[in-house]
């Protein structure tokens, strides 16, 4: 039986398509160089190519099985990386757009609520987004809400919200904590630390 490191790229490709995993890891293994210099020509500054690179191996690996060798292994292969890079990007834009949403809700920009996602892509991630936060607000309290309101989007201090509402100063930090501590509880799945949402919902 010949060594694996001389059989053809066609040889590997067939044994692989066959479920052989040790030929889908020397194929991986003899093009990695190449895909990883095709990964980095195709990600603009500031994208992860080795994130790239991981997510084309992992589906030539789910699609091997539909190359059917009219074209070079390397050319599919490269298409493989492109459709990666774009699954990438969206993947990115929702990402940065649901963090934006957040953002904005939490520093005071009241319209994001009703407004509608220039990216139809994230459109409907957008809506679902604003339906949690805007039920997590509507959860609260109602004297809970406008302290809220005041004091964390509207940058009123503790005297002025007090004033405002009437209450003394104890009672809006009392009815802030709470307000925090049940935001928090609502919105725990959107990781707020990593959003900026951390900063307005820590005790």
């Amino acid at each position: 039986m010949p060594q694996s490191s001389s059989r053809t790229d066609e040889a590997l490709i067939a044994a692989a398509q066959a479920q052989d995993a040790a030929a889908m890891a020397e194929l991986l293994v003899r093009y990695e160089l190449r895909l990883r210099r095709r990964a980095e020509r195709l990600c603009m500054r500031g994208e992860d190519a080795d994130e790239v690179l991981q997510d084309t191996m992992l589906q030539i690996i789910r699609t091997i099985h539909q190359f059917r060798g009219e074209c070079a292994f390397m050319t599919w292969a490269s298409a493989v990386a492109r459709s990666q890079v774009s699954r990438y990007r969206r993947r990115n834009a929702r990402e940065r757009n649901r963090r934006e949403a957040v953002s904005a809700v939490v520093h005071g920009v009241p319209d994001f609520l009703n407004c509608a996602s220039p990216n139809p892509e994230v459109e409907t991630a957008d809506a679902e987004l604003r339906k949690r936060i805007r039920d997590a607000l509507d959860a609260l309290a109602p004297m809970d809400r406008r302290v809220f309101a005041l004091r964390q989007l509207r940058g009123r201090s503790a005297p002025e919200v007090a004033e405002e509402l009437g209450l003394t100063v104890p009672a809006v930090k009392s009815r802030l904590h709470r307000a925090r501590r049940e935001l928090r509880a609502s919105l725990s799945g959107l990781h707020a630390e990593s959003i900026g949402l951390d900063d307005c919902i820590s005790a």
